[in-house]
């Protein structure tokens, strides 16, 4: 994950697009991690929003959620999406 925060400063584009369709369950101390610790070095870096392709599997769906309740030592604002392109609207402020 660090790996973004470099893209976000070395690009200036405030926005994350994540692609959890696949990603499995988070142990929770991952989960803490990246609420208590990545977000705000996210935040730091420039990173805005991050829109997330959600996952069907319920489990991660959970961890996901969890993340989001958890990160409030940071401002990013955080939006699951099914679709791609509604993902894509939410981060360029885009409507149809």
């Amino acid at each position: 994950m660090d790996s973004i925060i470099t893209a976000v400063d070395e690009t200036d584009c405030p926005n994350v697009l994540a692609d959890t369709r696949d990603h499995p369950p988070l142990p929770e101390s991952e989960i803490r991690w990246s609420a208590e610790s990545w977000g705000p070095k996210a935040e730091v870096a420039g990173v805005d929003q991050i829109a997330a392709l959600a996952t069907q599997h319920v489990a991660t769906k959970m961890t996901l959620d969890s993340v989001t309740e958890q990160s409030t030592a940071d401002g990013i604002e955080r939006q699951y999406f099914a679709k791609f392109y509604e993902a894509v609207e939410w981060l360029t402020n885009k409507t149809s």
